[in-house]
């Protein structure tokens, strides 16, 4: 008798404690968690309403993450959420609001996100894309990474489970924080010591974070990327701090520029042969398209390899073209007025 008292009392307490948990109040607003959607190394991913019963997802990060030391996840965070700001695309997840909290345990900060509704485009099913709807989807992505381009932001896990398909057949590409600059992804010599410490067995700092993990996980898949990077000093122009002592303004030429954007467009052109698969379009159409994508990778990297001058956005415009409105033209880069 006394033994399933205690289990009740327990399962009472446990349920309580569960309902205390379930709102979350930052300065700004108060939401409540919904249900789990997700758990990594560093956290989880939640789905919450605020108090007008809008949907949002909430990254709740652990305390510290520490393999080997403490380290703060909070400036991971930070970077991930201003990701959000800057990457403001309707195709793009987008970040509203970071806070700390204690009011769940083991988790002390918590980054808002905009909630989306449907799949992962790896658990899409296949034929679940009418033509327009397919088209309408790549030129979605490609409108994505183009505009990330444009703010000097590359993808660097760009797979089918960082891309997502709404209800409404619309494509958004999720995971803010594998956002990089080609700066933080070969940083110069003198800061560059600790993140490219990688060995042949691809072991990397013992402090590492969510951005340290996430560049190894990308040079892990391309170690043909991993080699220190040679950069050109060219020194510009005197500059002059507020103590009167010159500053010297450099440029930075990174060399190993090509070989990287040949990668991250095939990464690109990737994810839109994984769009194709979804679609409804016959069989004919669908491998037509996906060896135009395929020769236009290999146009870009028989540019890179031949060292012609051409912007990577020239080859982002031409892709949109192509896929706009027939998915079917034929295949050439405009190499003039660049």
């Amino acid at each position: 008798m006394y033994k399933y008292i205690n289990i009740i009392l327990f399962l009472c307490f446990s349920f309580a404690a569960q309902a205390d948990e379930s709102v979350l109040c930052s300065e700004k607003e108060c939401y409540t968690m919904v249900n789990e959607l997700g758990e990594g190394a560093f956290g989880k991913v939640f789905a919450a309403t605020n108090g007008e019963g809008f949907p949002f997802a909430i990254k709740a990060y652990k305390h510290d993450w520490q393999p080997t030391g403490v380290i703060s996840v909070y400036n991971d965070a930070q970077r991930e959420f201003q990701r959000g700001q800057m990457l403001n695309h309707p195709n793009i997840v987008k970040s509203y609001e970071l806070f700390k909290s204690q009011a769940i345990p083991n988790f002390s900060t918590y980054l808002v996100l905009s909630f989306v509704k449907g799949q992962i485009l790896y658990e899409t099913k296949p034929k679940s894309l009418t033509r327009d709807q397919t088209v309408n989807a790549l030129n979605q992505f490609v409108d994505a990474l183009r505009h990330a381009y444009s703010m000097g932001l590359f993808h660097l896990d760009l797979h089918a489970g960082n891309v997502m398909l709404t209800d409404t057949s619309d494509i958004v590409v999720i995971d803010l924080a594998s956002f990089f600059t080609i700066q933080e992804i070969y940083p110069p010599a003198e800061a560059n010591n600790a993140l490219m410490a990688f060995d042949m067995g691809g072991h990397a700092p013992a402090n590492e974070g969510i951005k340290e993990v996430k560049l190894k996980d990308f040079f892990l898949r391309h170690p043909e990327l991993k080699v220190q990077p040679q950069i050109n000093r060219v020194l510009n122009k005197p500059m002059f701090a507020a103590d009167g002592m010159p500053e010297m303004d450099y440029t930075l030429y990174d060399q190993t520029t090509p070989p990287f954007l040949s990668v991250y467009f095939q990464d690109v052109i990737n994810i839109c042969e994984h769009i194709v698969t979804k679609s409804k379009m016959d069989r004919n159409e669908k491998i037509e398209l996906r060896l135009n994508l395929r020769r236009f990778a290999l146009e870009y990297l028989e540019d890179a390899q031949e060292k012609l001058d051409v912007p990577i956005e020239n080859y982002f415009d031409q892709l949109a073209q192509l896929l706009t409105p027939a998915p079917s033209f034929a295949l050439g880069v405009n190499r003039q007025g660049h």
